[in-house]
């Protein structure tokens, strides 16, 4: 697991120094060690060397999102620079907000990045670069792997390139079922959409409280972690009915001020209902969550 973890972080911030421009050429080969097998023939080592990937973009990049079924299907989300989908083809990321920028700078940097993994072409984006600016966020939503975009304003507000913007994918897409998709929000609690992200509901079986916006710009140390995360249980994925069993997890600053006893909570009815789940610490945050592969 910490190999795993390693792994990921090392390609994260590889990304991140390809920002500064001083990675390596587009047309330069990854580089790896060579270990020498039974037969005495020189083999490489995949991942026992790393060196900086140059995107051409700009902004941190906290976020990598692979769809789960379909090979080769990945986007990148920064804070500030925009999106980016990866092409296997010419071993480049090819932008796919550039307009955003031009026409609506606000929404360029993107806060959560989910796909459907029932259509490999649908993804979603939640944008909006500050919570504390007044604005609410968007969530641009493309059918074409992000060629076009259409978008539906939320009822929330969004920081992408606020502290606390590498805690993982908030936005996420029910396996089962495609209409549902939930967000865990910084400021205003969990959320719900049963239409494909057109309109949202406050989950208020969880909790009901949301900062007033007069607060959000005050927030002690402005991590703002709020609800973190959303994880369904997909043990009975293809049913075509919502899933059932979900985990929430929650920020301690949210915890508090909503009077939430625990950092991580469990739905078996499809979020009408929430049981806390004790863990080993409380009070810290749980920034990301992956259910194991059963046998």
């Amino acid at each position: 697991m910490k190999k795993q973890s390693l792994a990921l972080a090392c390609l994260v911030a590889g990304l991140v120094a390809g920002c500064g421009g001083g990675g390596s050429s587009a047309d330069q080969p990854p580089a790896f060690a060579a270990s020498t097998g039974a037969s005495g023939v020189a083999t490489a080592a995949p991942g026992t060397r790393w060196m900086n990937v140059k995107y051409g973009g700009s902004g941190y990049v906290p976020g990598l999102v692979f769809h789960p079924t379909s090979p080769n299907v990945l986007y990148a989300r920064t804070d500030m620079g925009g999106s980016y989908r990866w092409d296997a083809a010419t071993s480049t990321w090819i932008p796919i907000t550039d307009g955003f920028g031009i026409r609506e700078e606000f929404f360029n940097g993107a806060e959560s990045i989910a796909l459907d993994a029932n259509d490999d072409k649908r993804v979603y984006l939640v944008t909006g670069m500050y919570d504390w600016s007044g604005s609410n966020g968007r969530l641009y939503i493309s059918t074409d792997r992000g060629d076009n975009w259409t978008h539906a304003d939320l009822p929330f507000r969004v920081g992408s390139n606020d502290p606390g913007r590498a805690i993982g994918e908030r936005l996420v897409v029910d396996p089962n079922q495609s209409s549902i998709l939930y967000y865990g929000s910084r400021t205003s609690g969990l959320w719900k959409s049963s239409d494909f992200g057109q309109n949202w509901a406050q989950v208020t079986s969880l909790s009901s409280f949301q900062y007033p916006g007069d607060q959000i710009p005050s927030l002690p140390g402005r991590t703002a972690a709020g609800i973190e995360g959303v994880l369904f249980d997909t043990s009975n994925t293809g049913s075509g009915t919502a899933t059932q069993n979900l985990y929430v997890s929650v920020g301690p600053d949210y915890a508090a001020a909503a009077g939430l006893a625990y950092n991580l909570y469990k739905s078996t009815d499809g979020g009408a209902s929430w049981t806390g789940v004790p863990t080993p610490v409380t009070g810290y945050h749980i920034p990301h969550m992956v259910r194991p592969r059963t046998a």
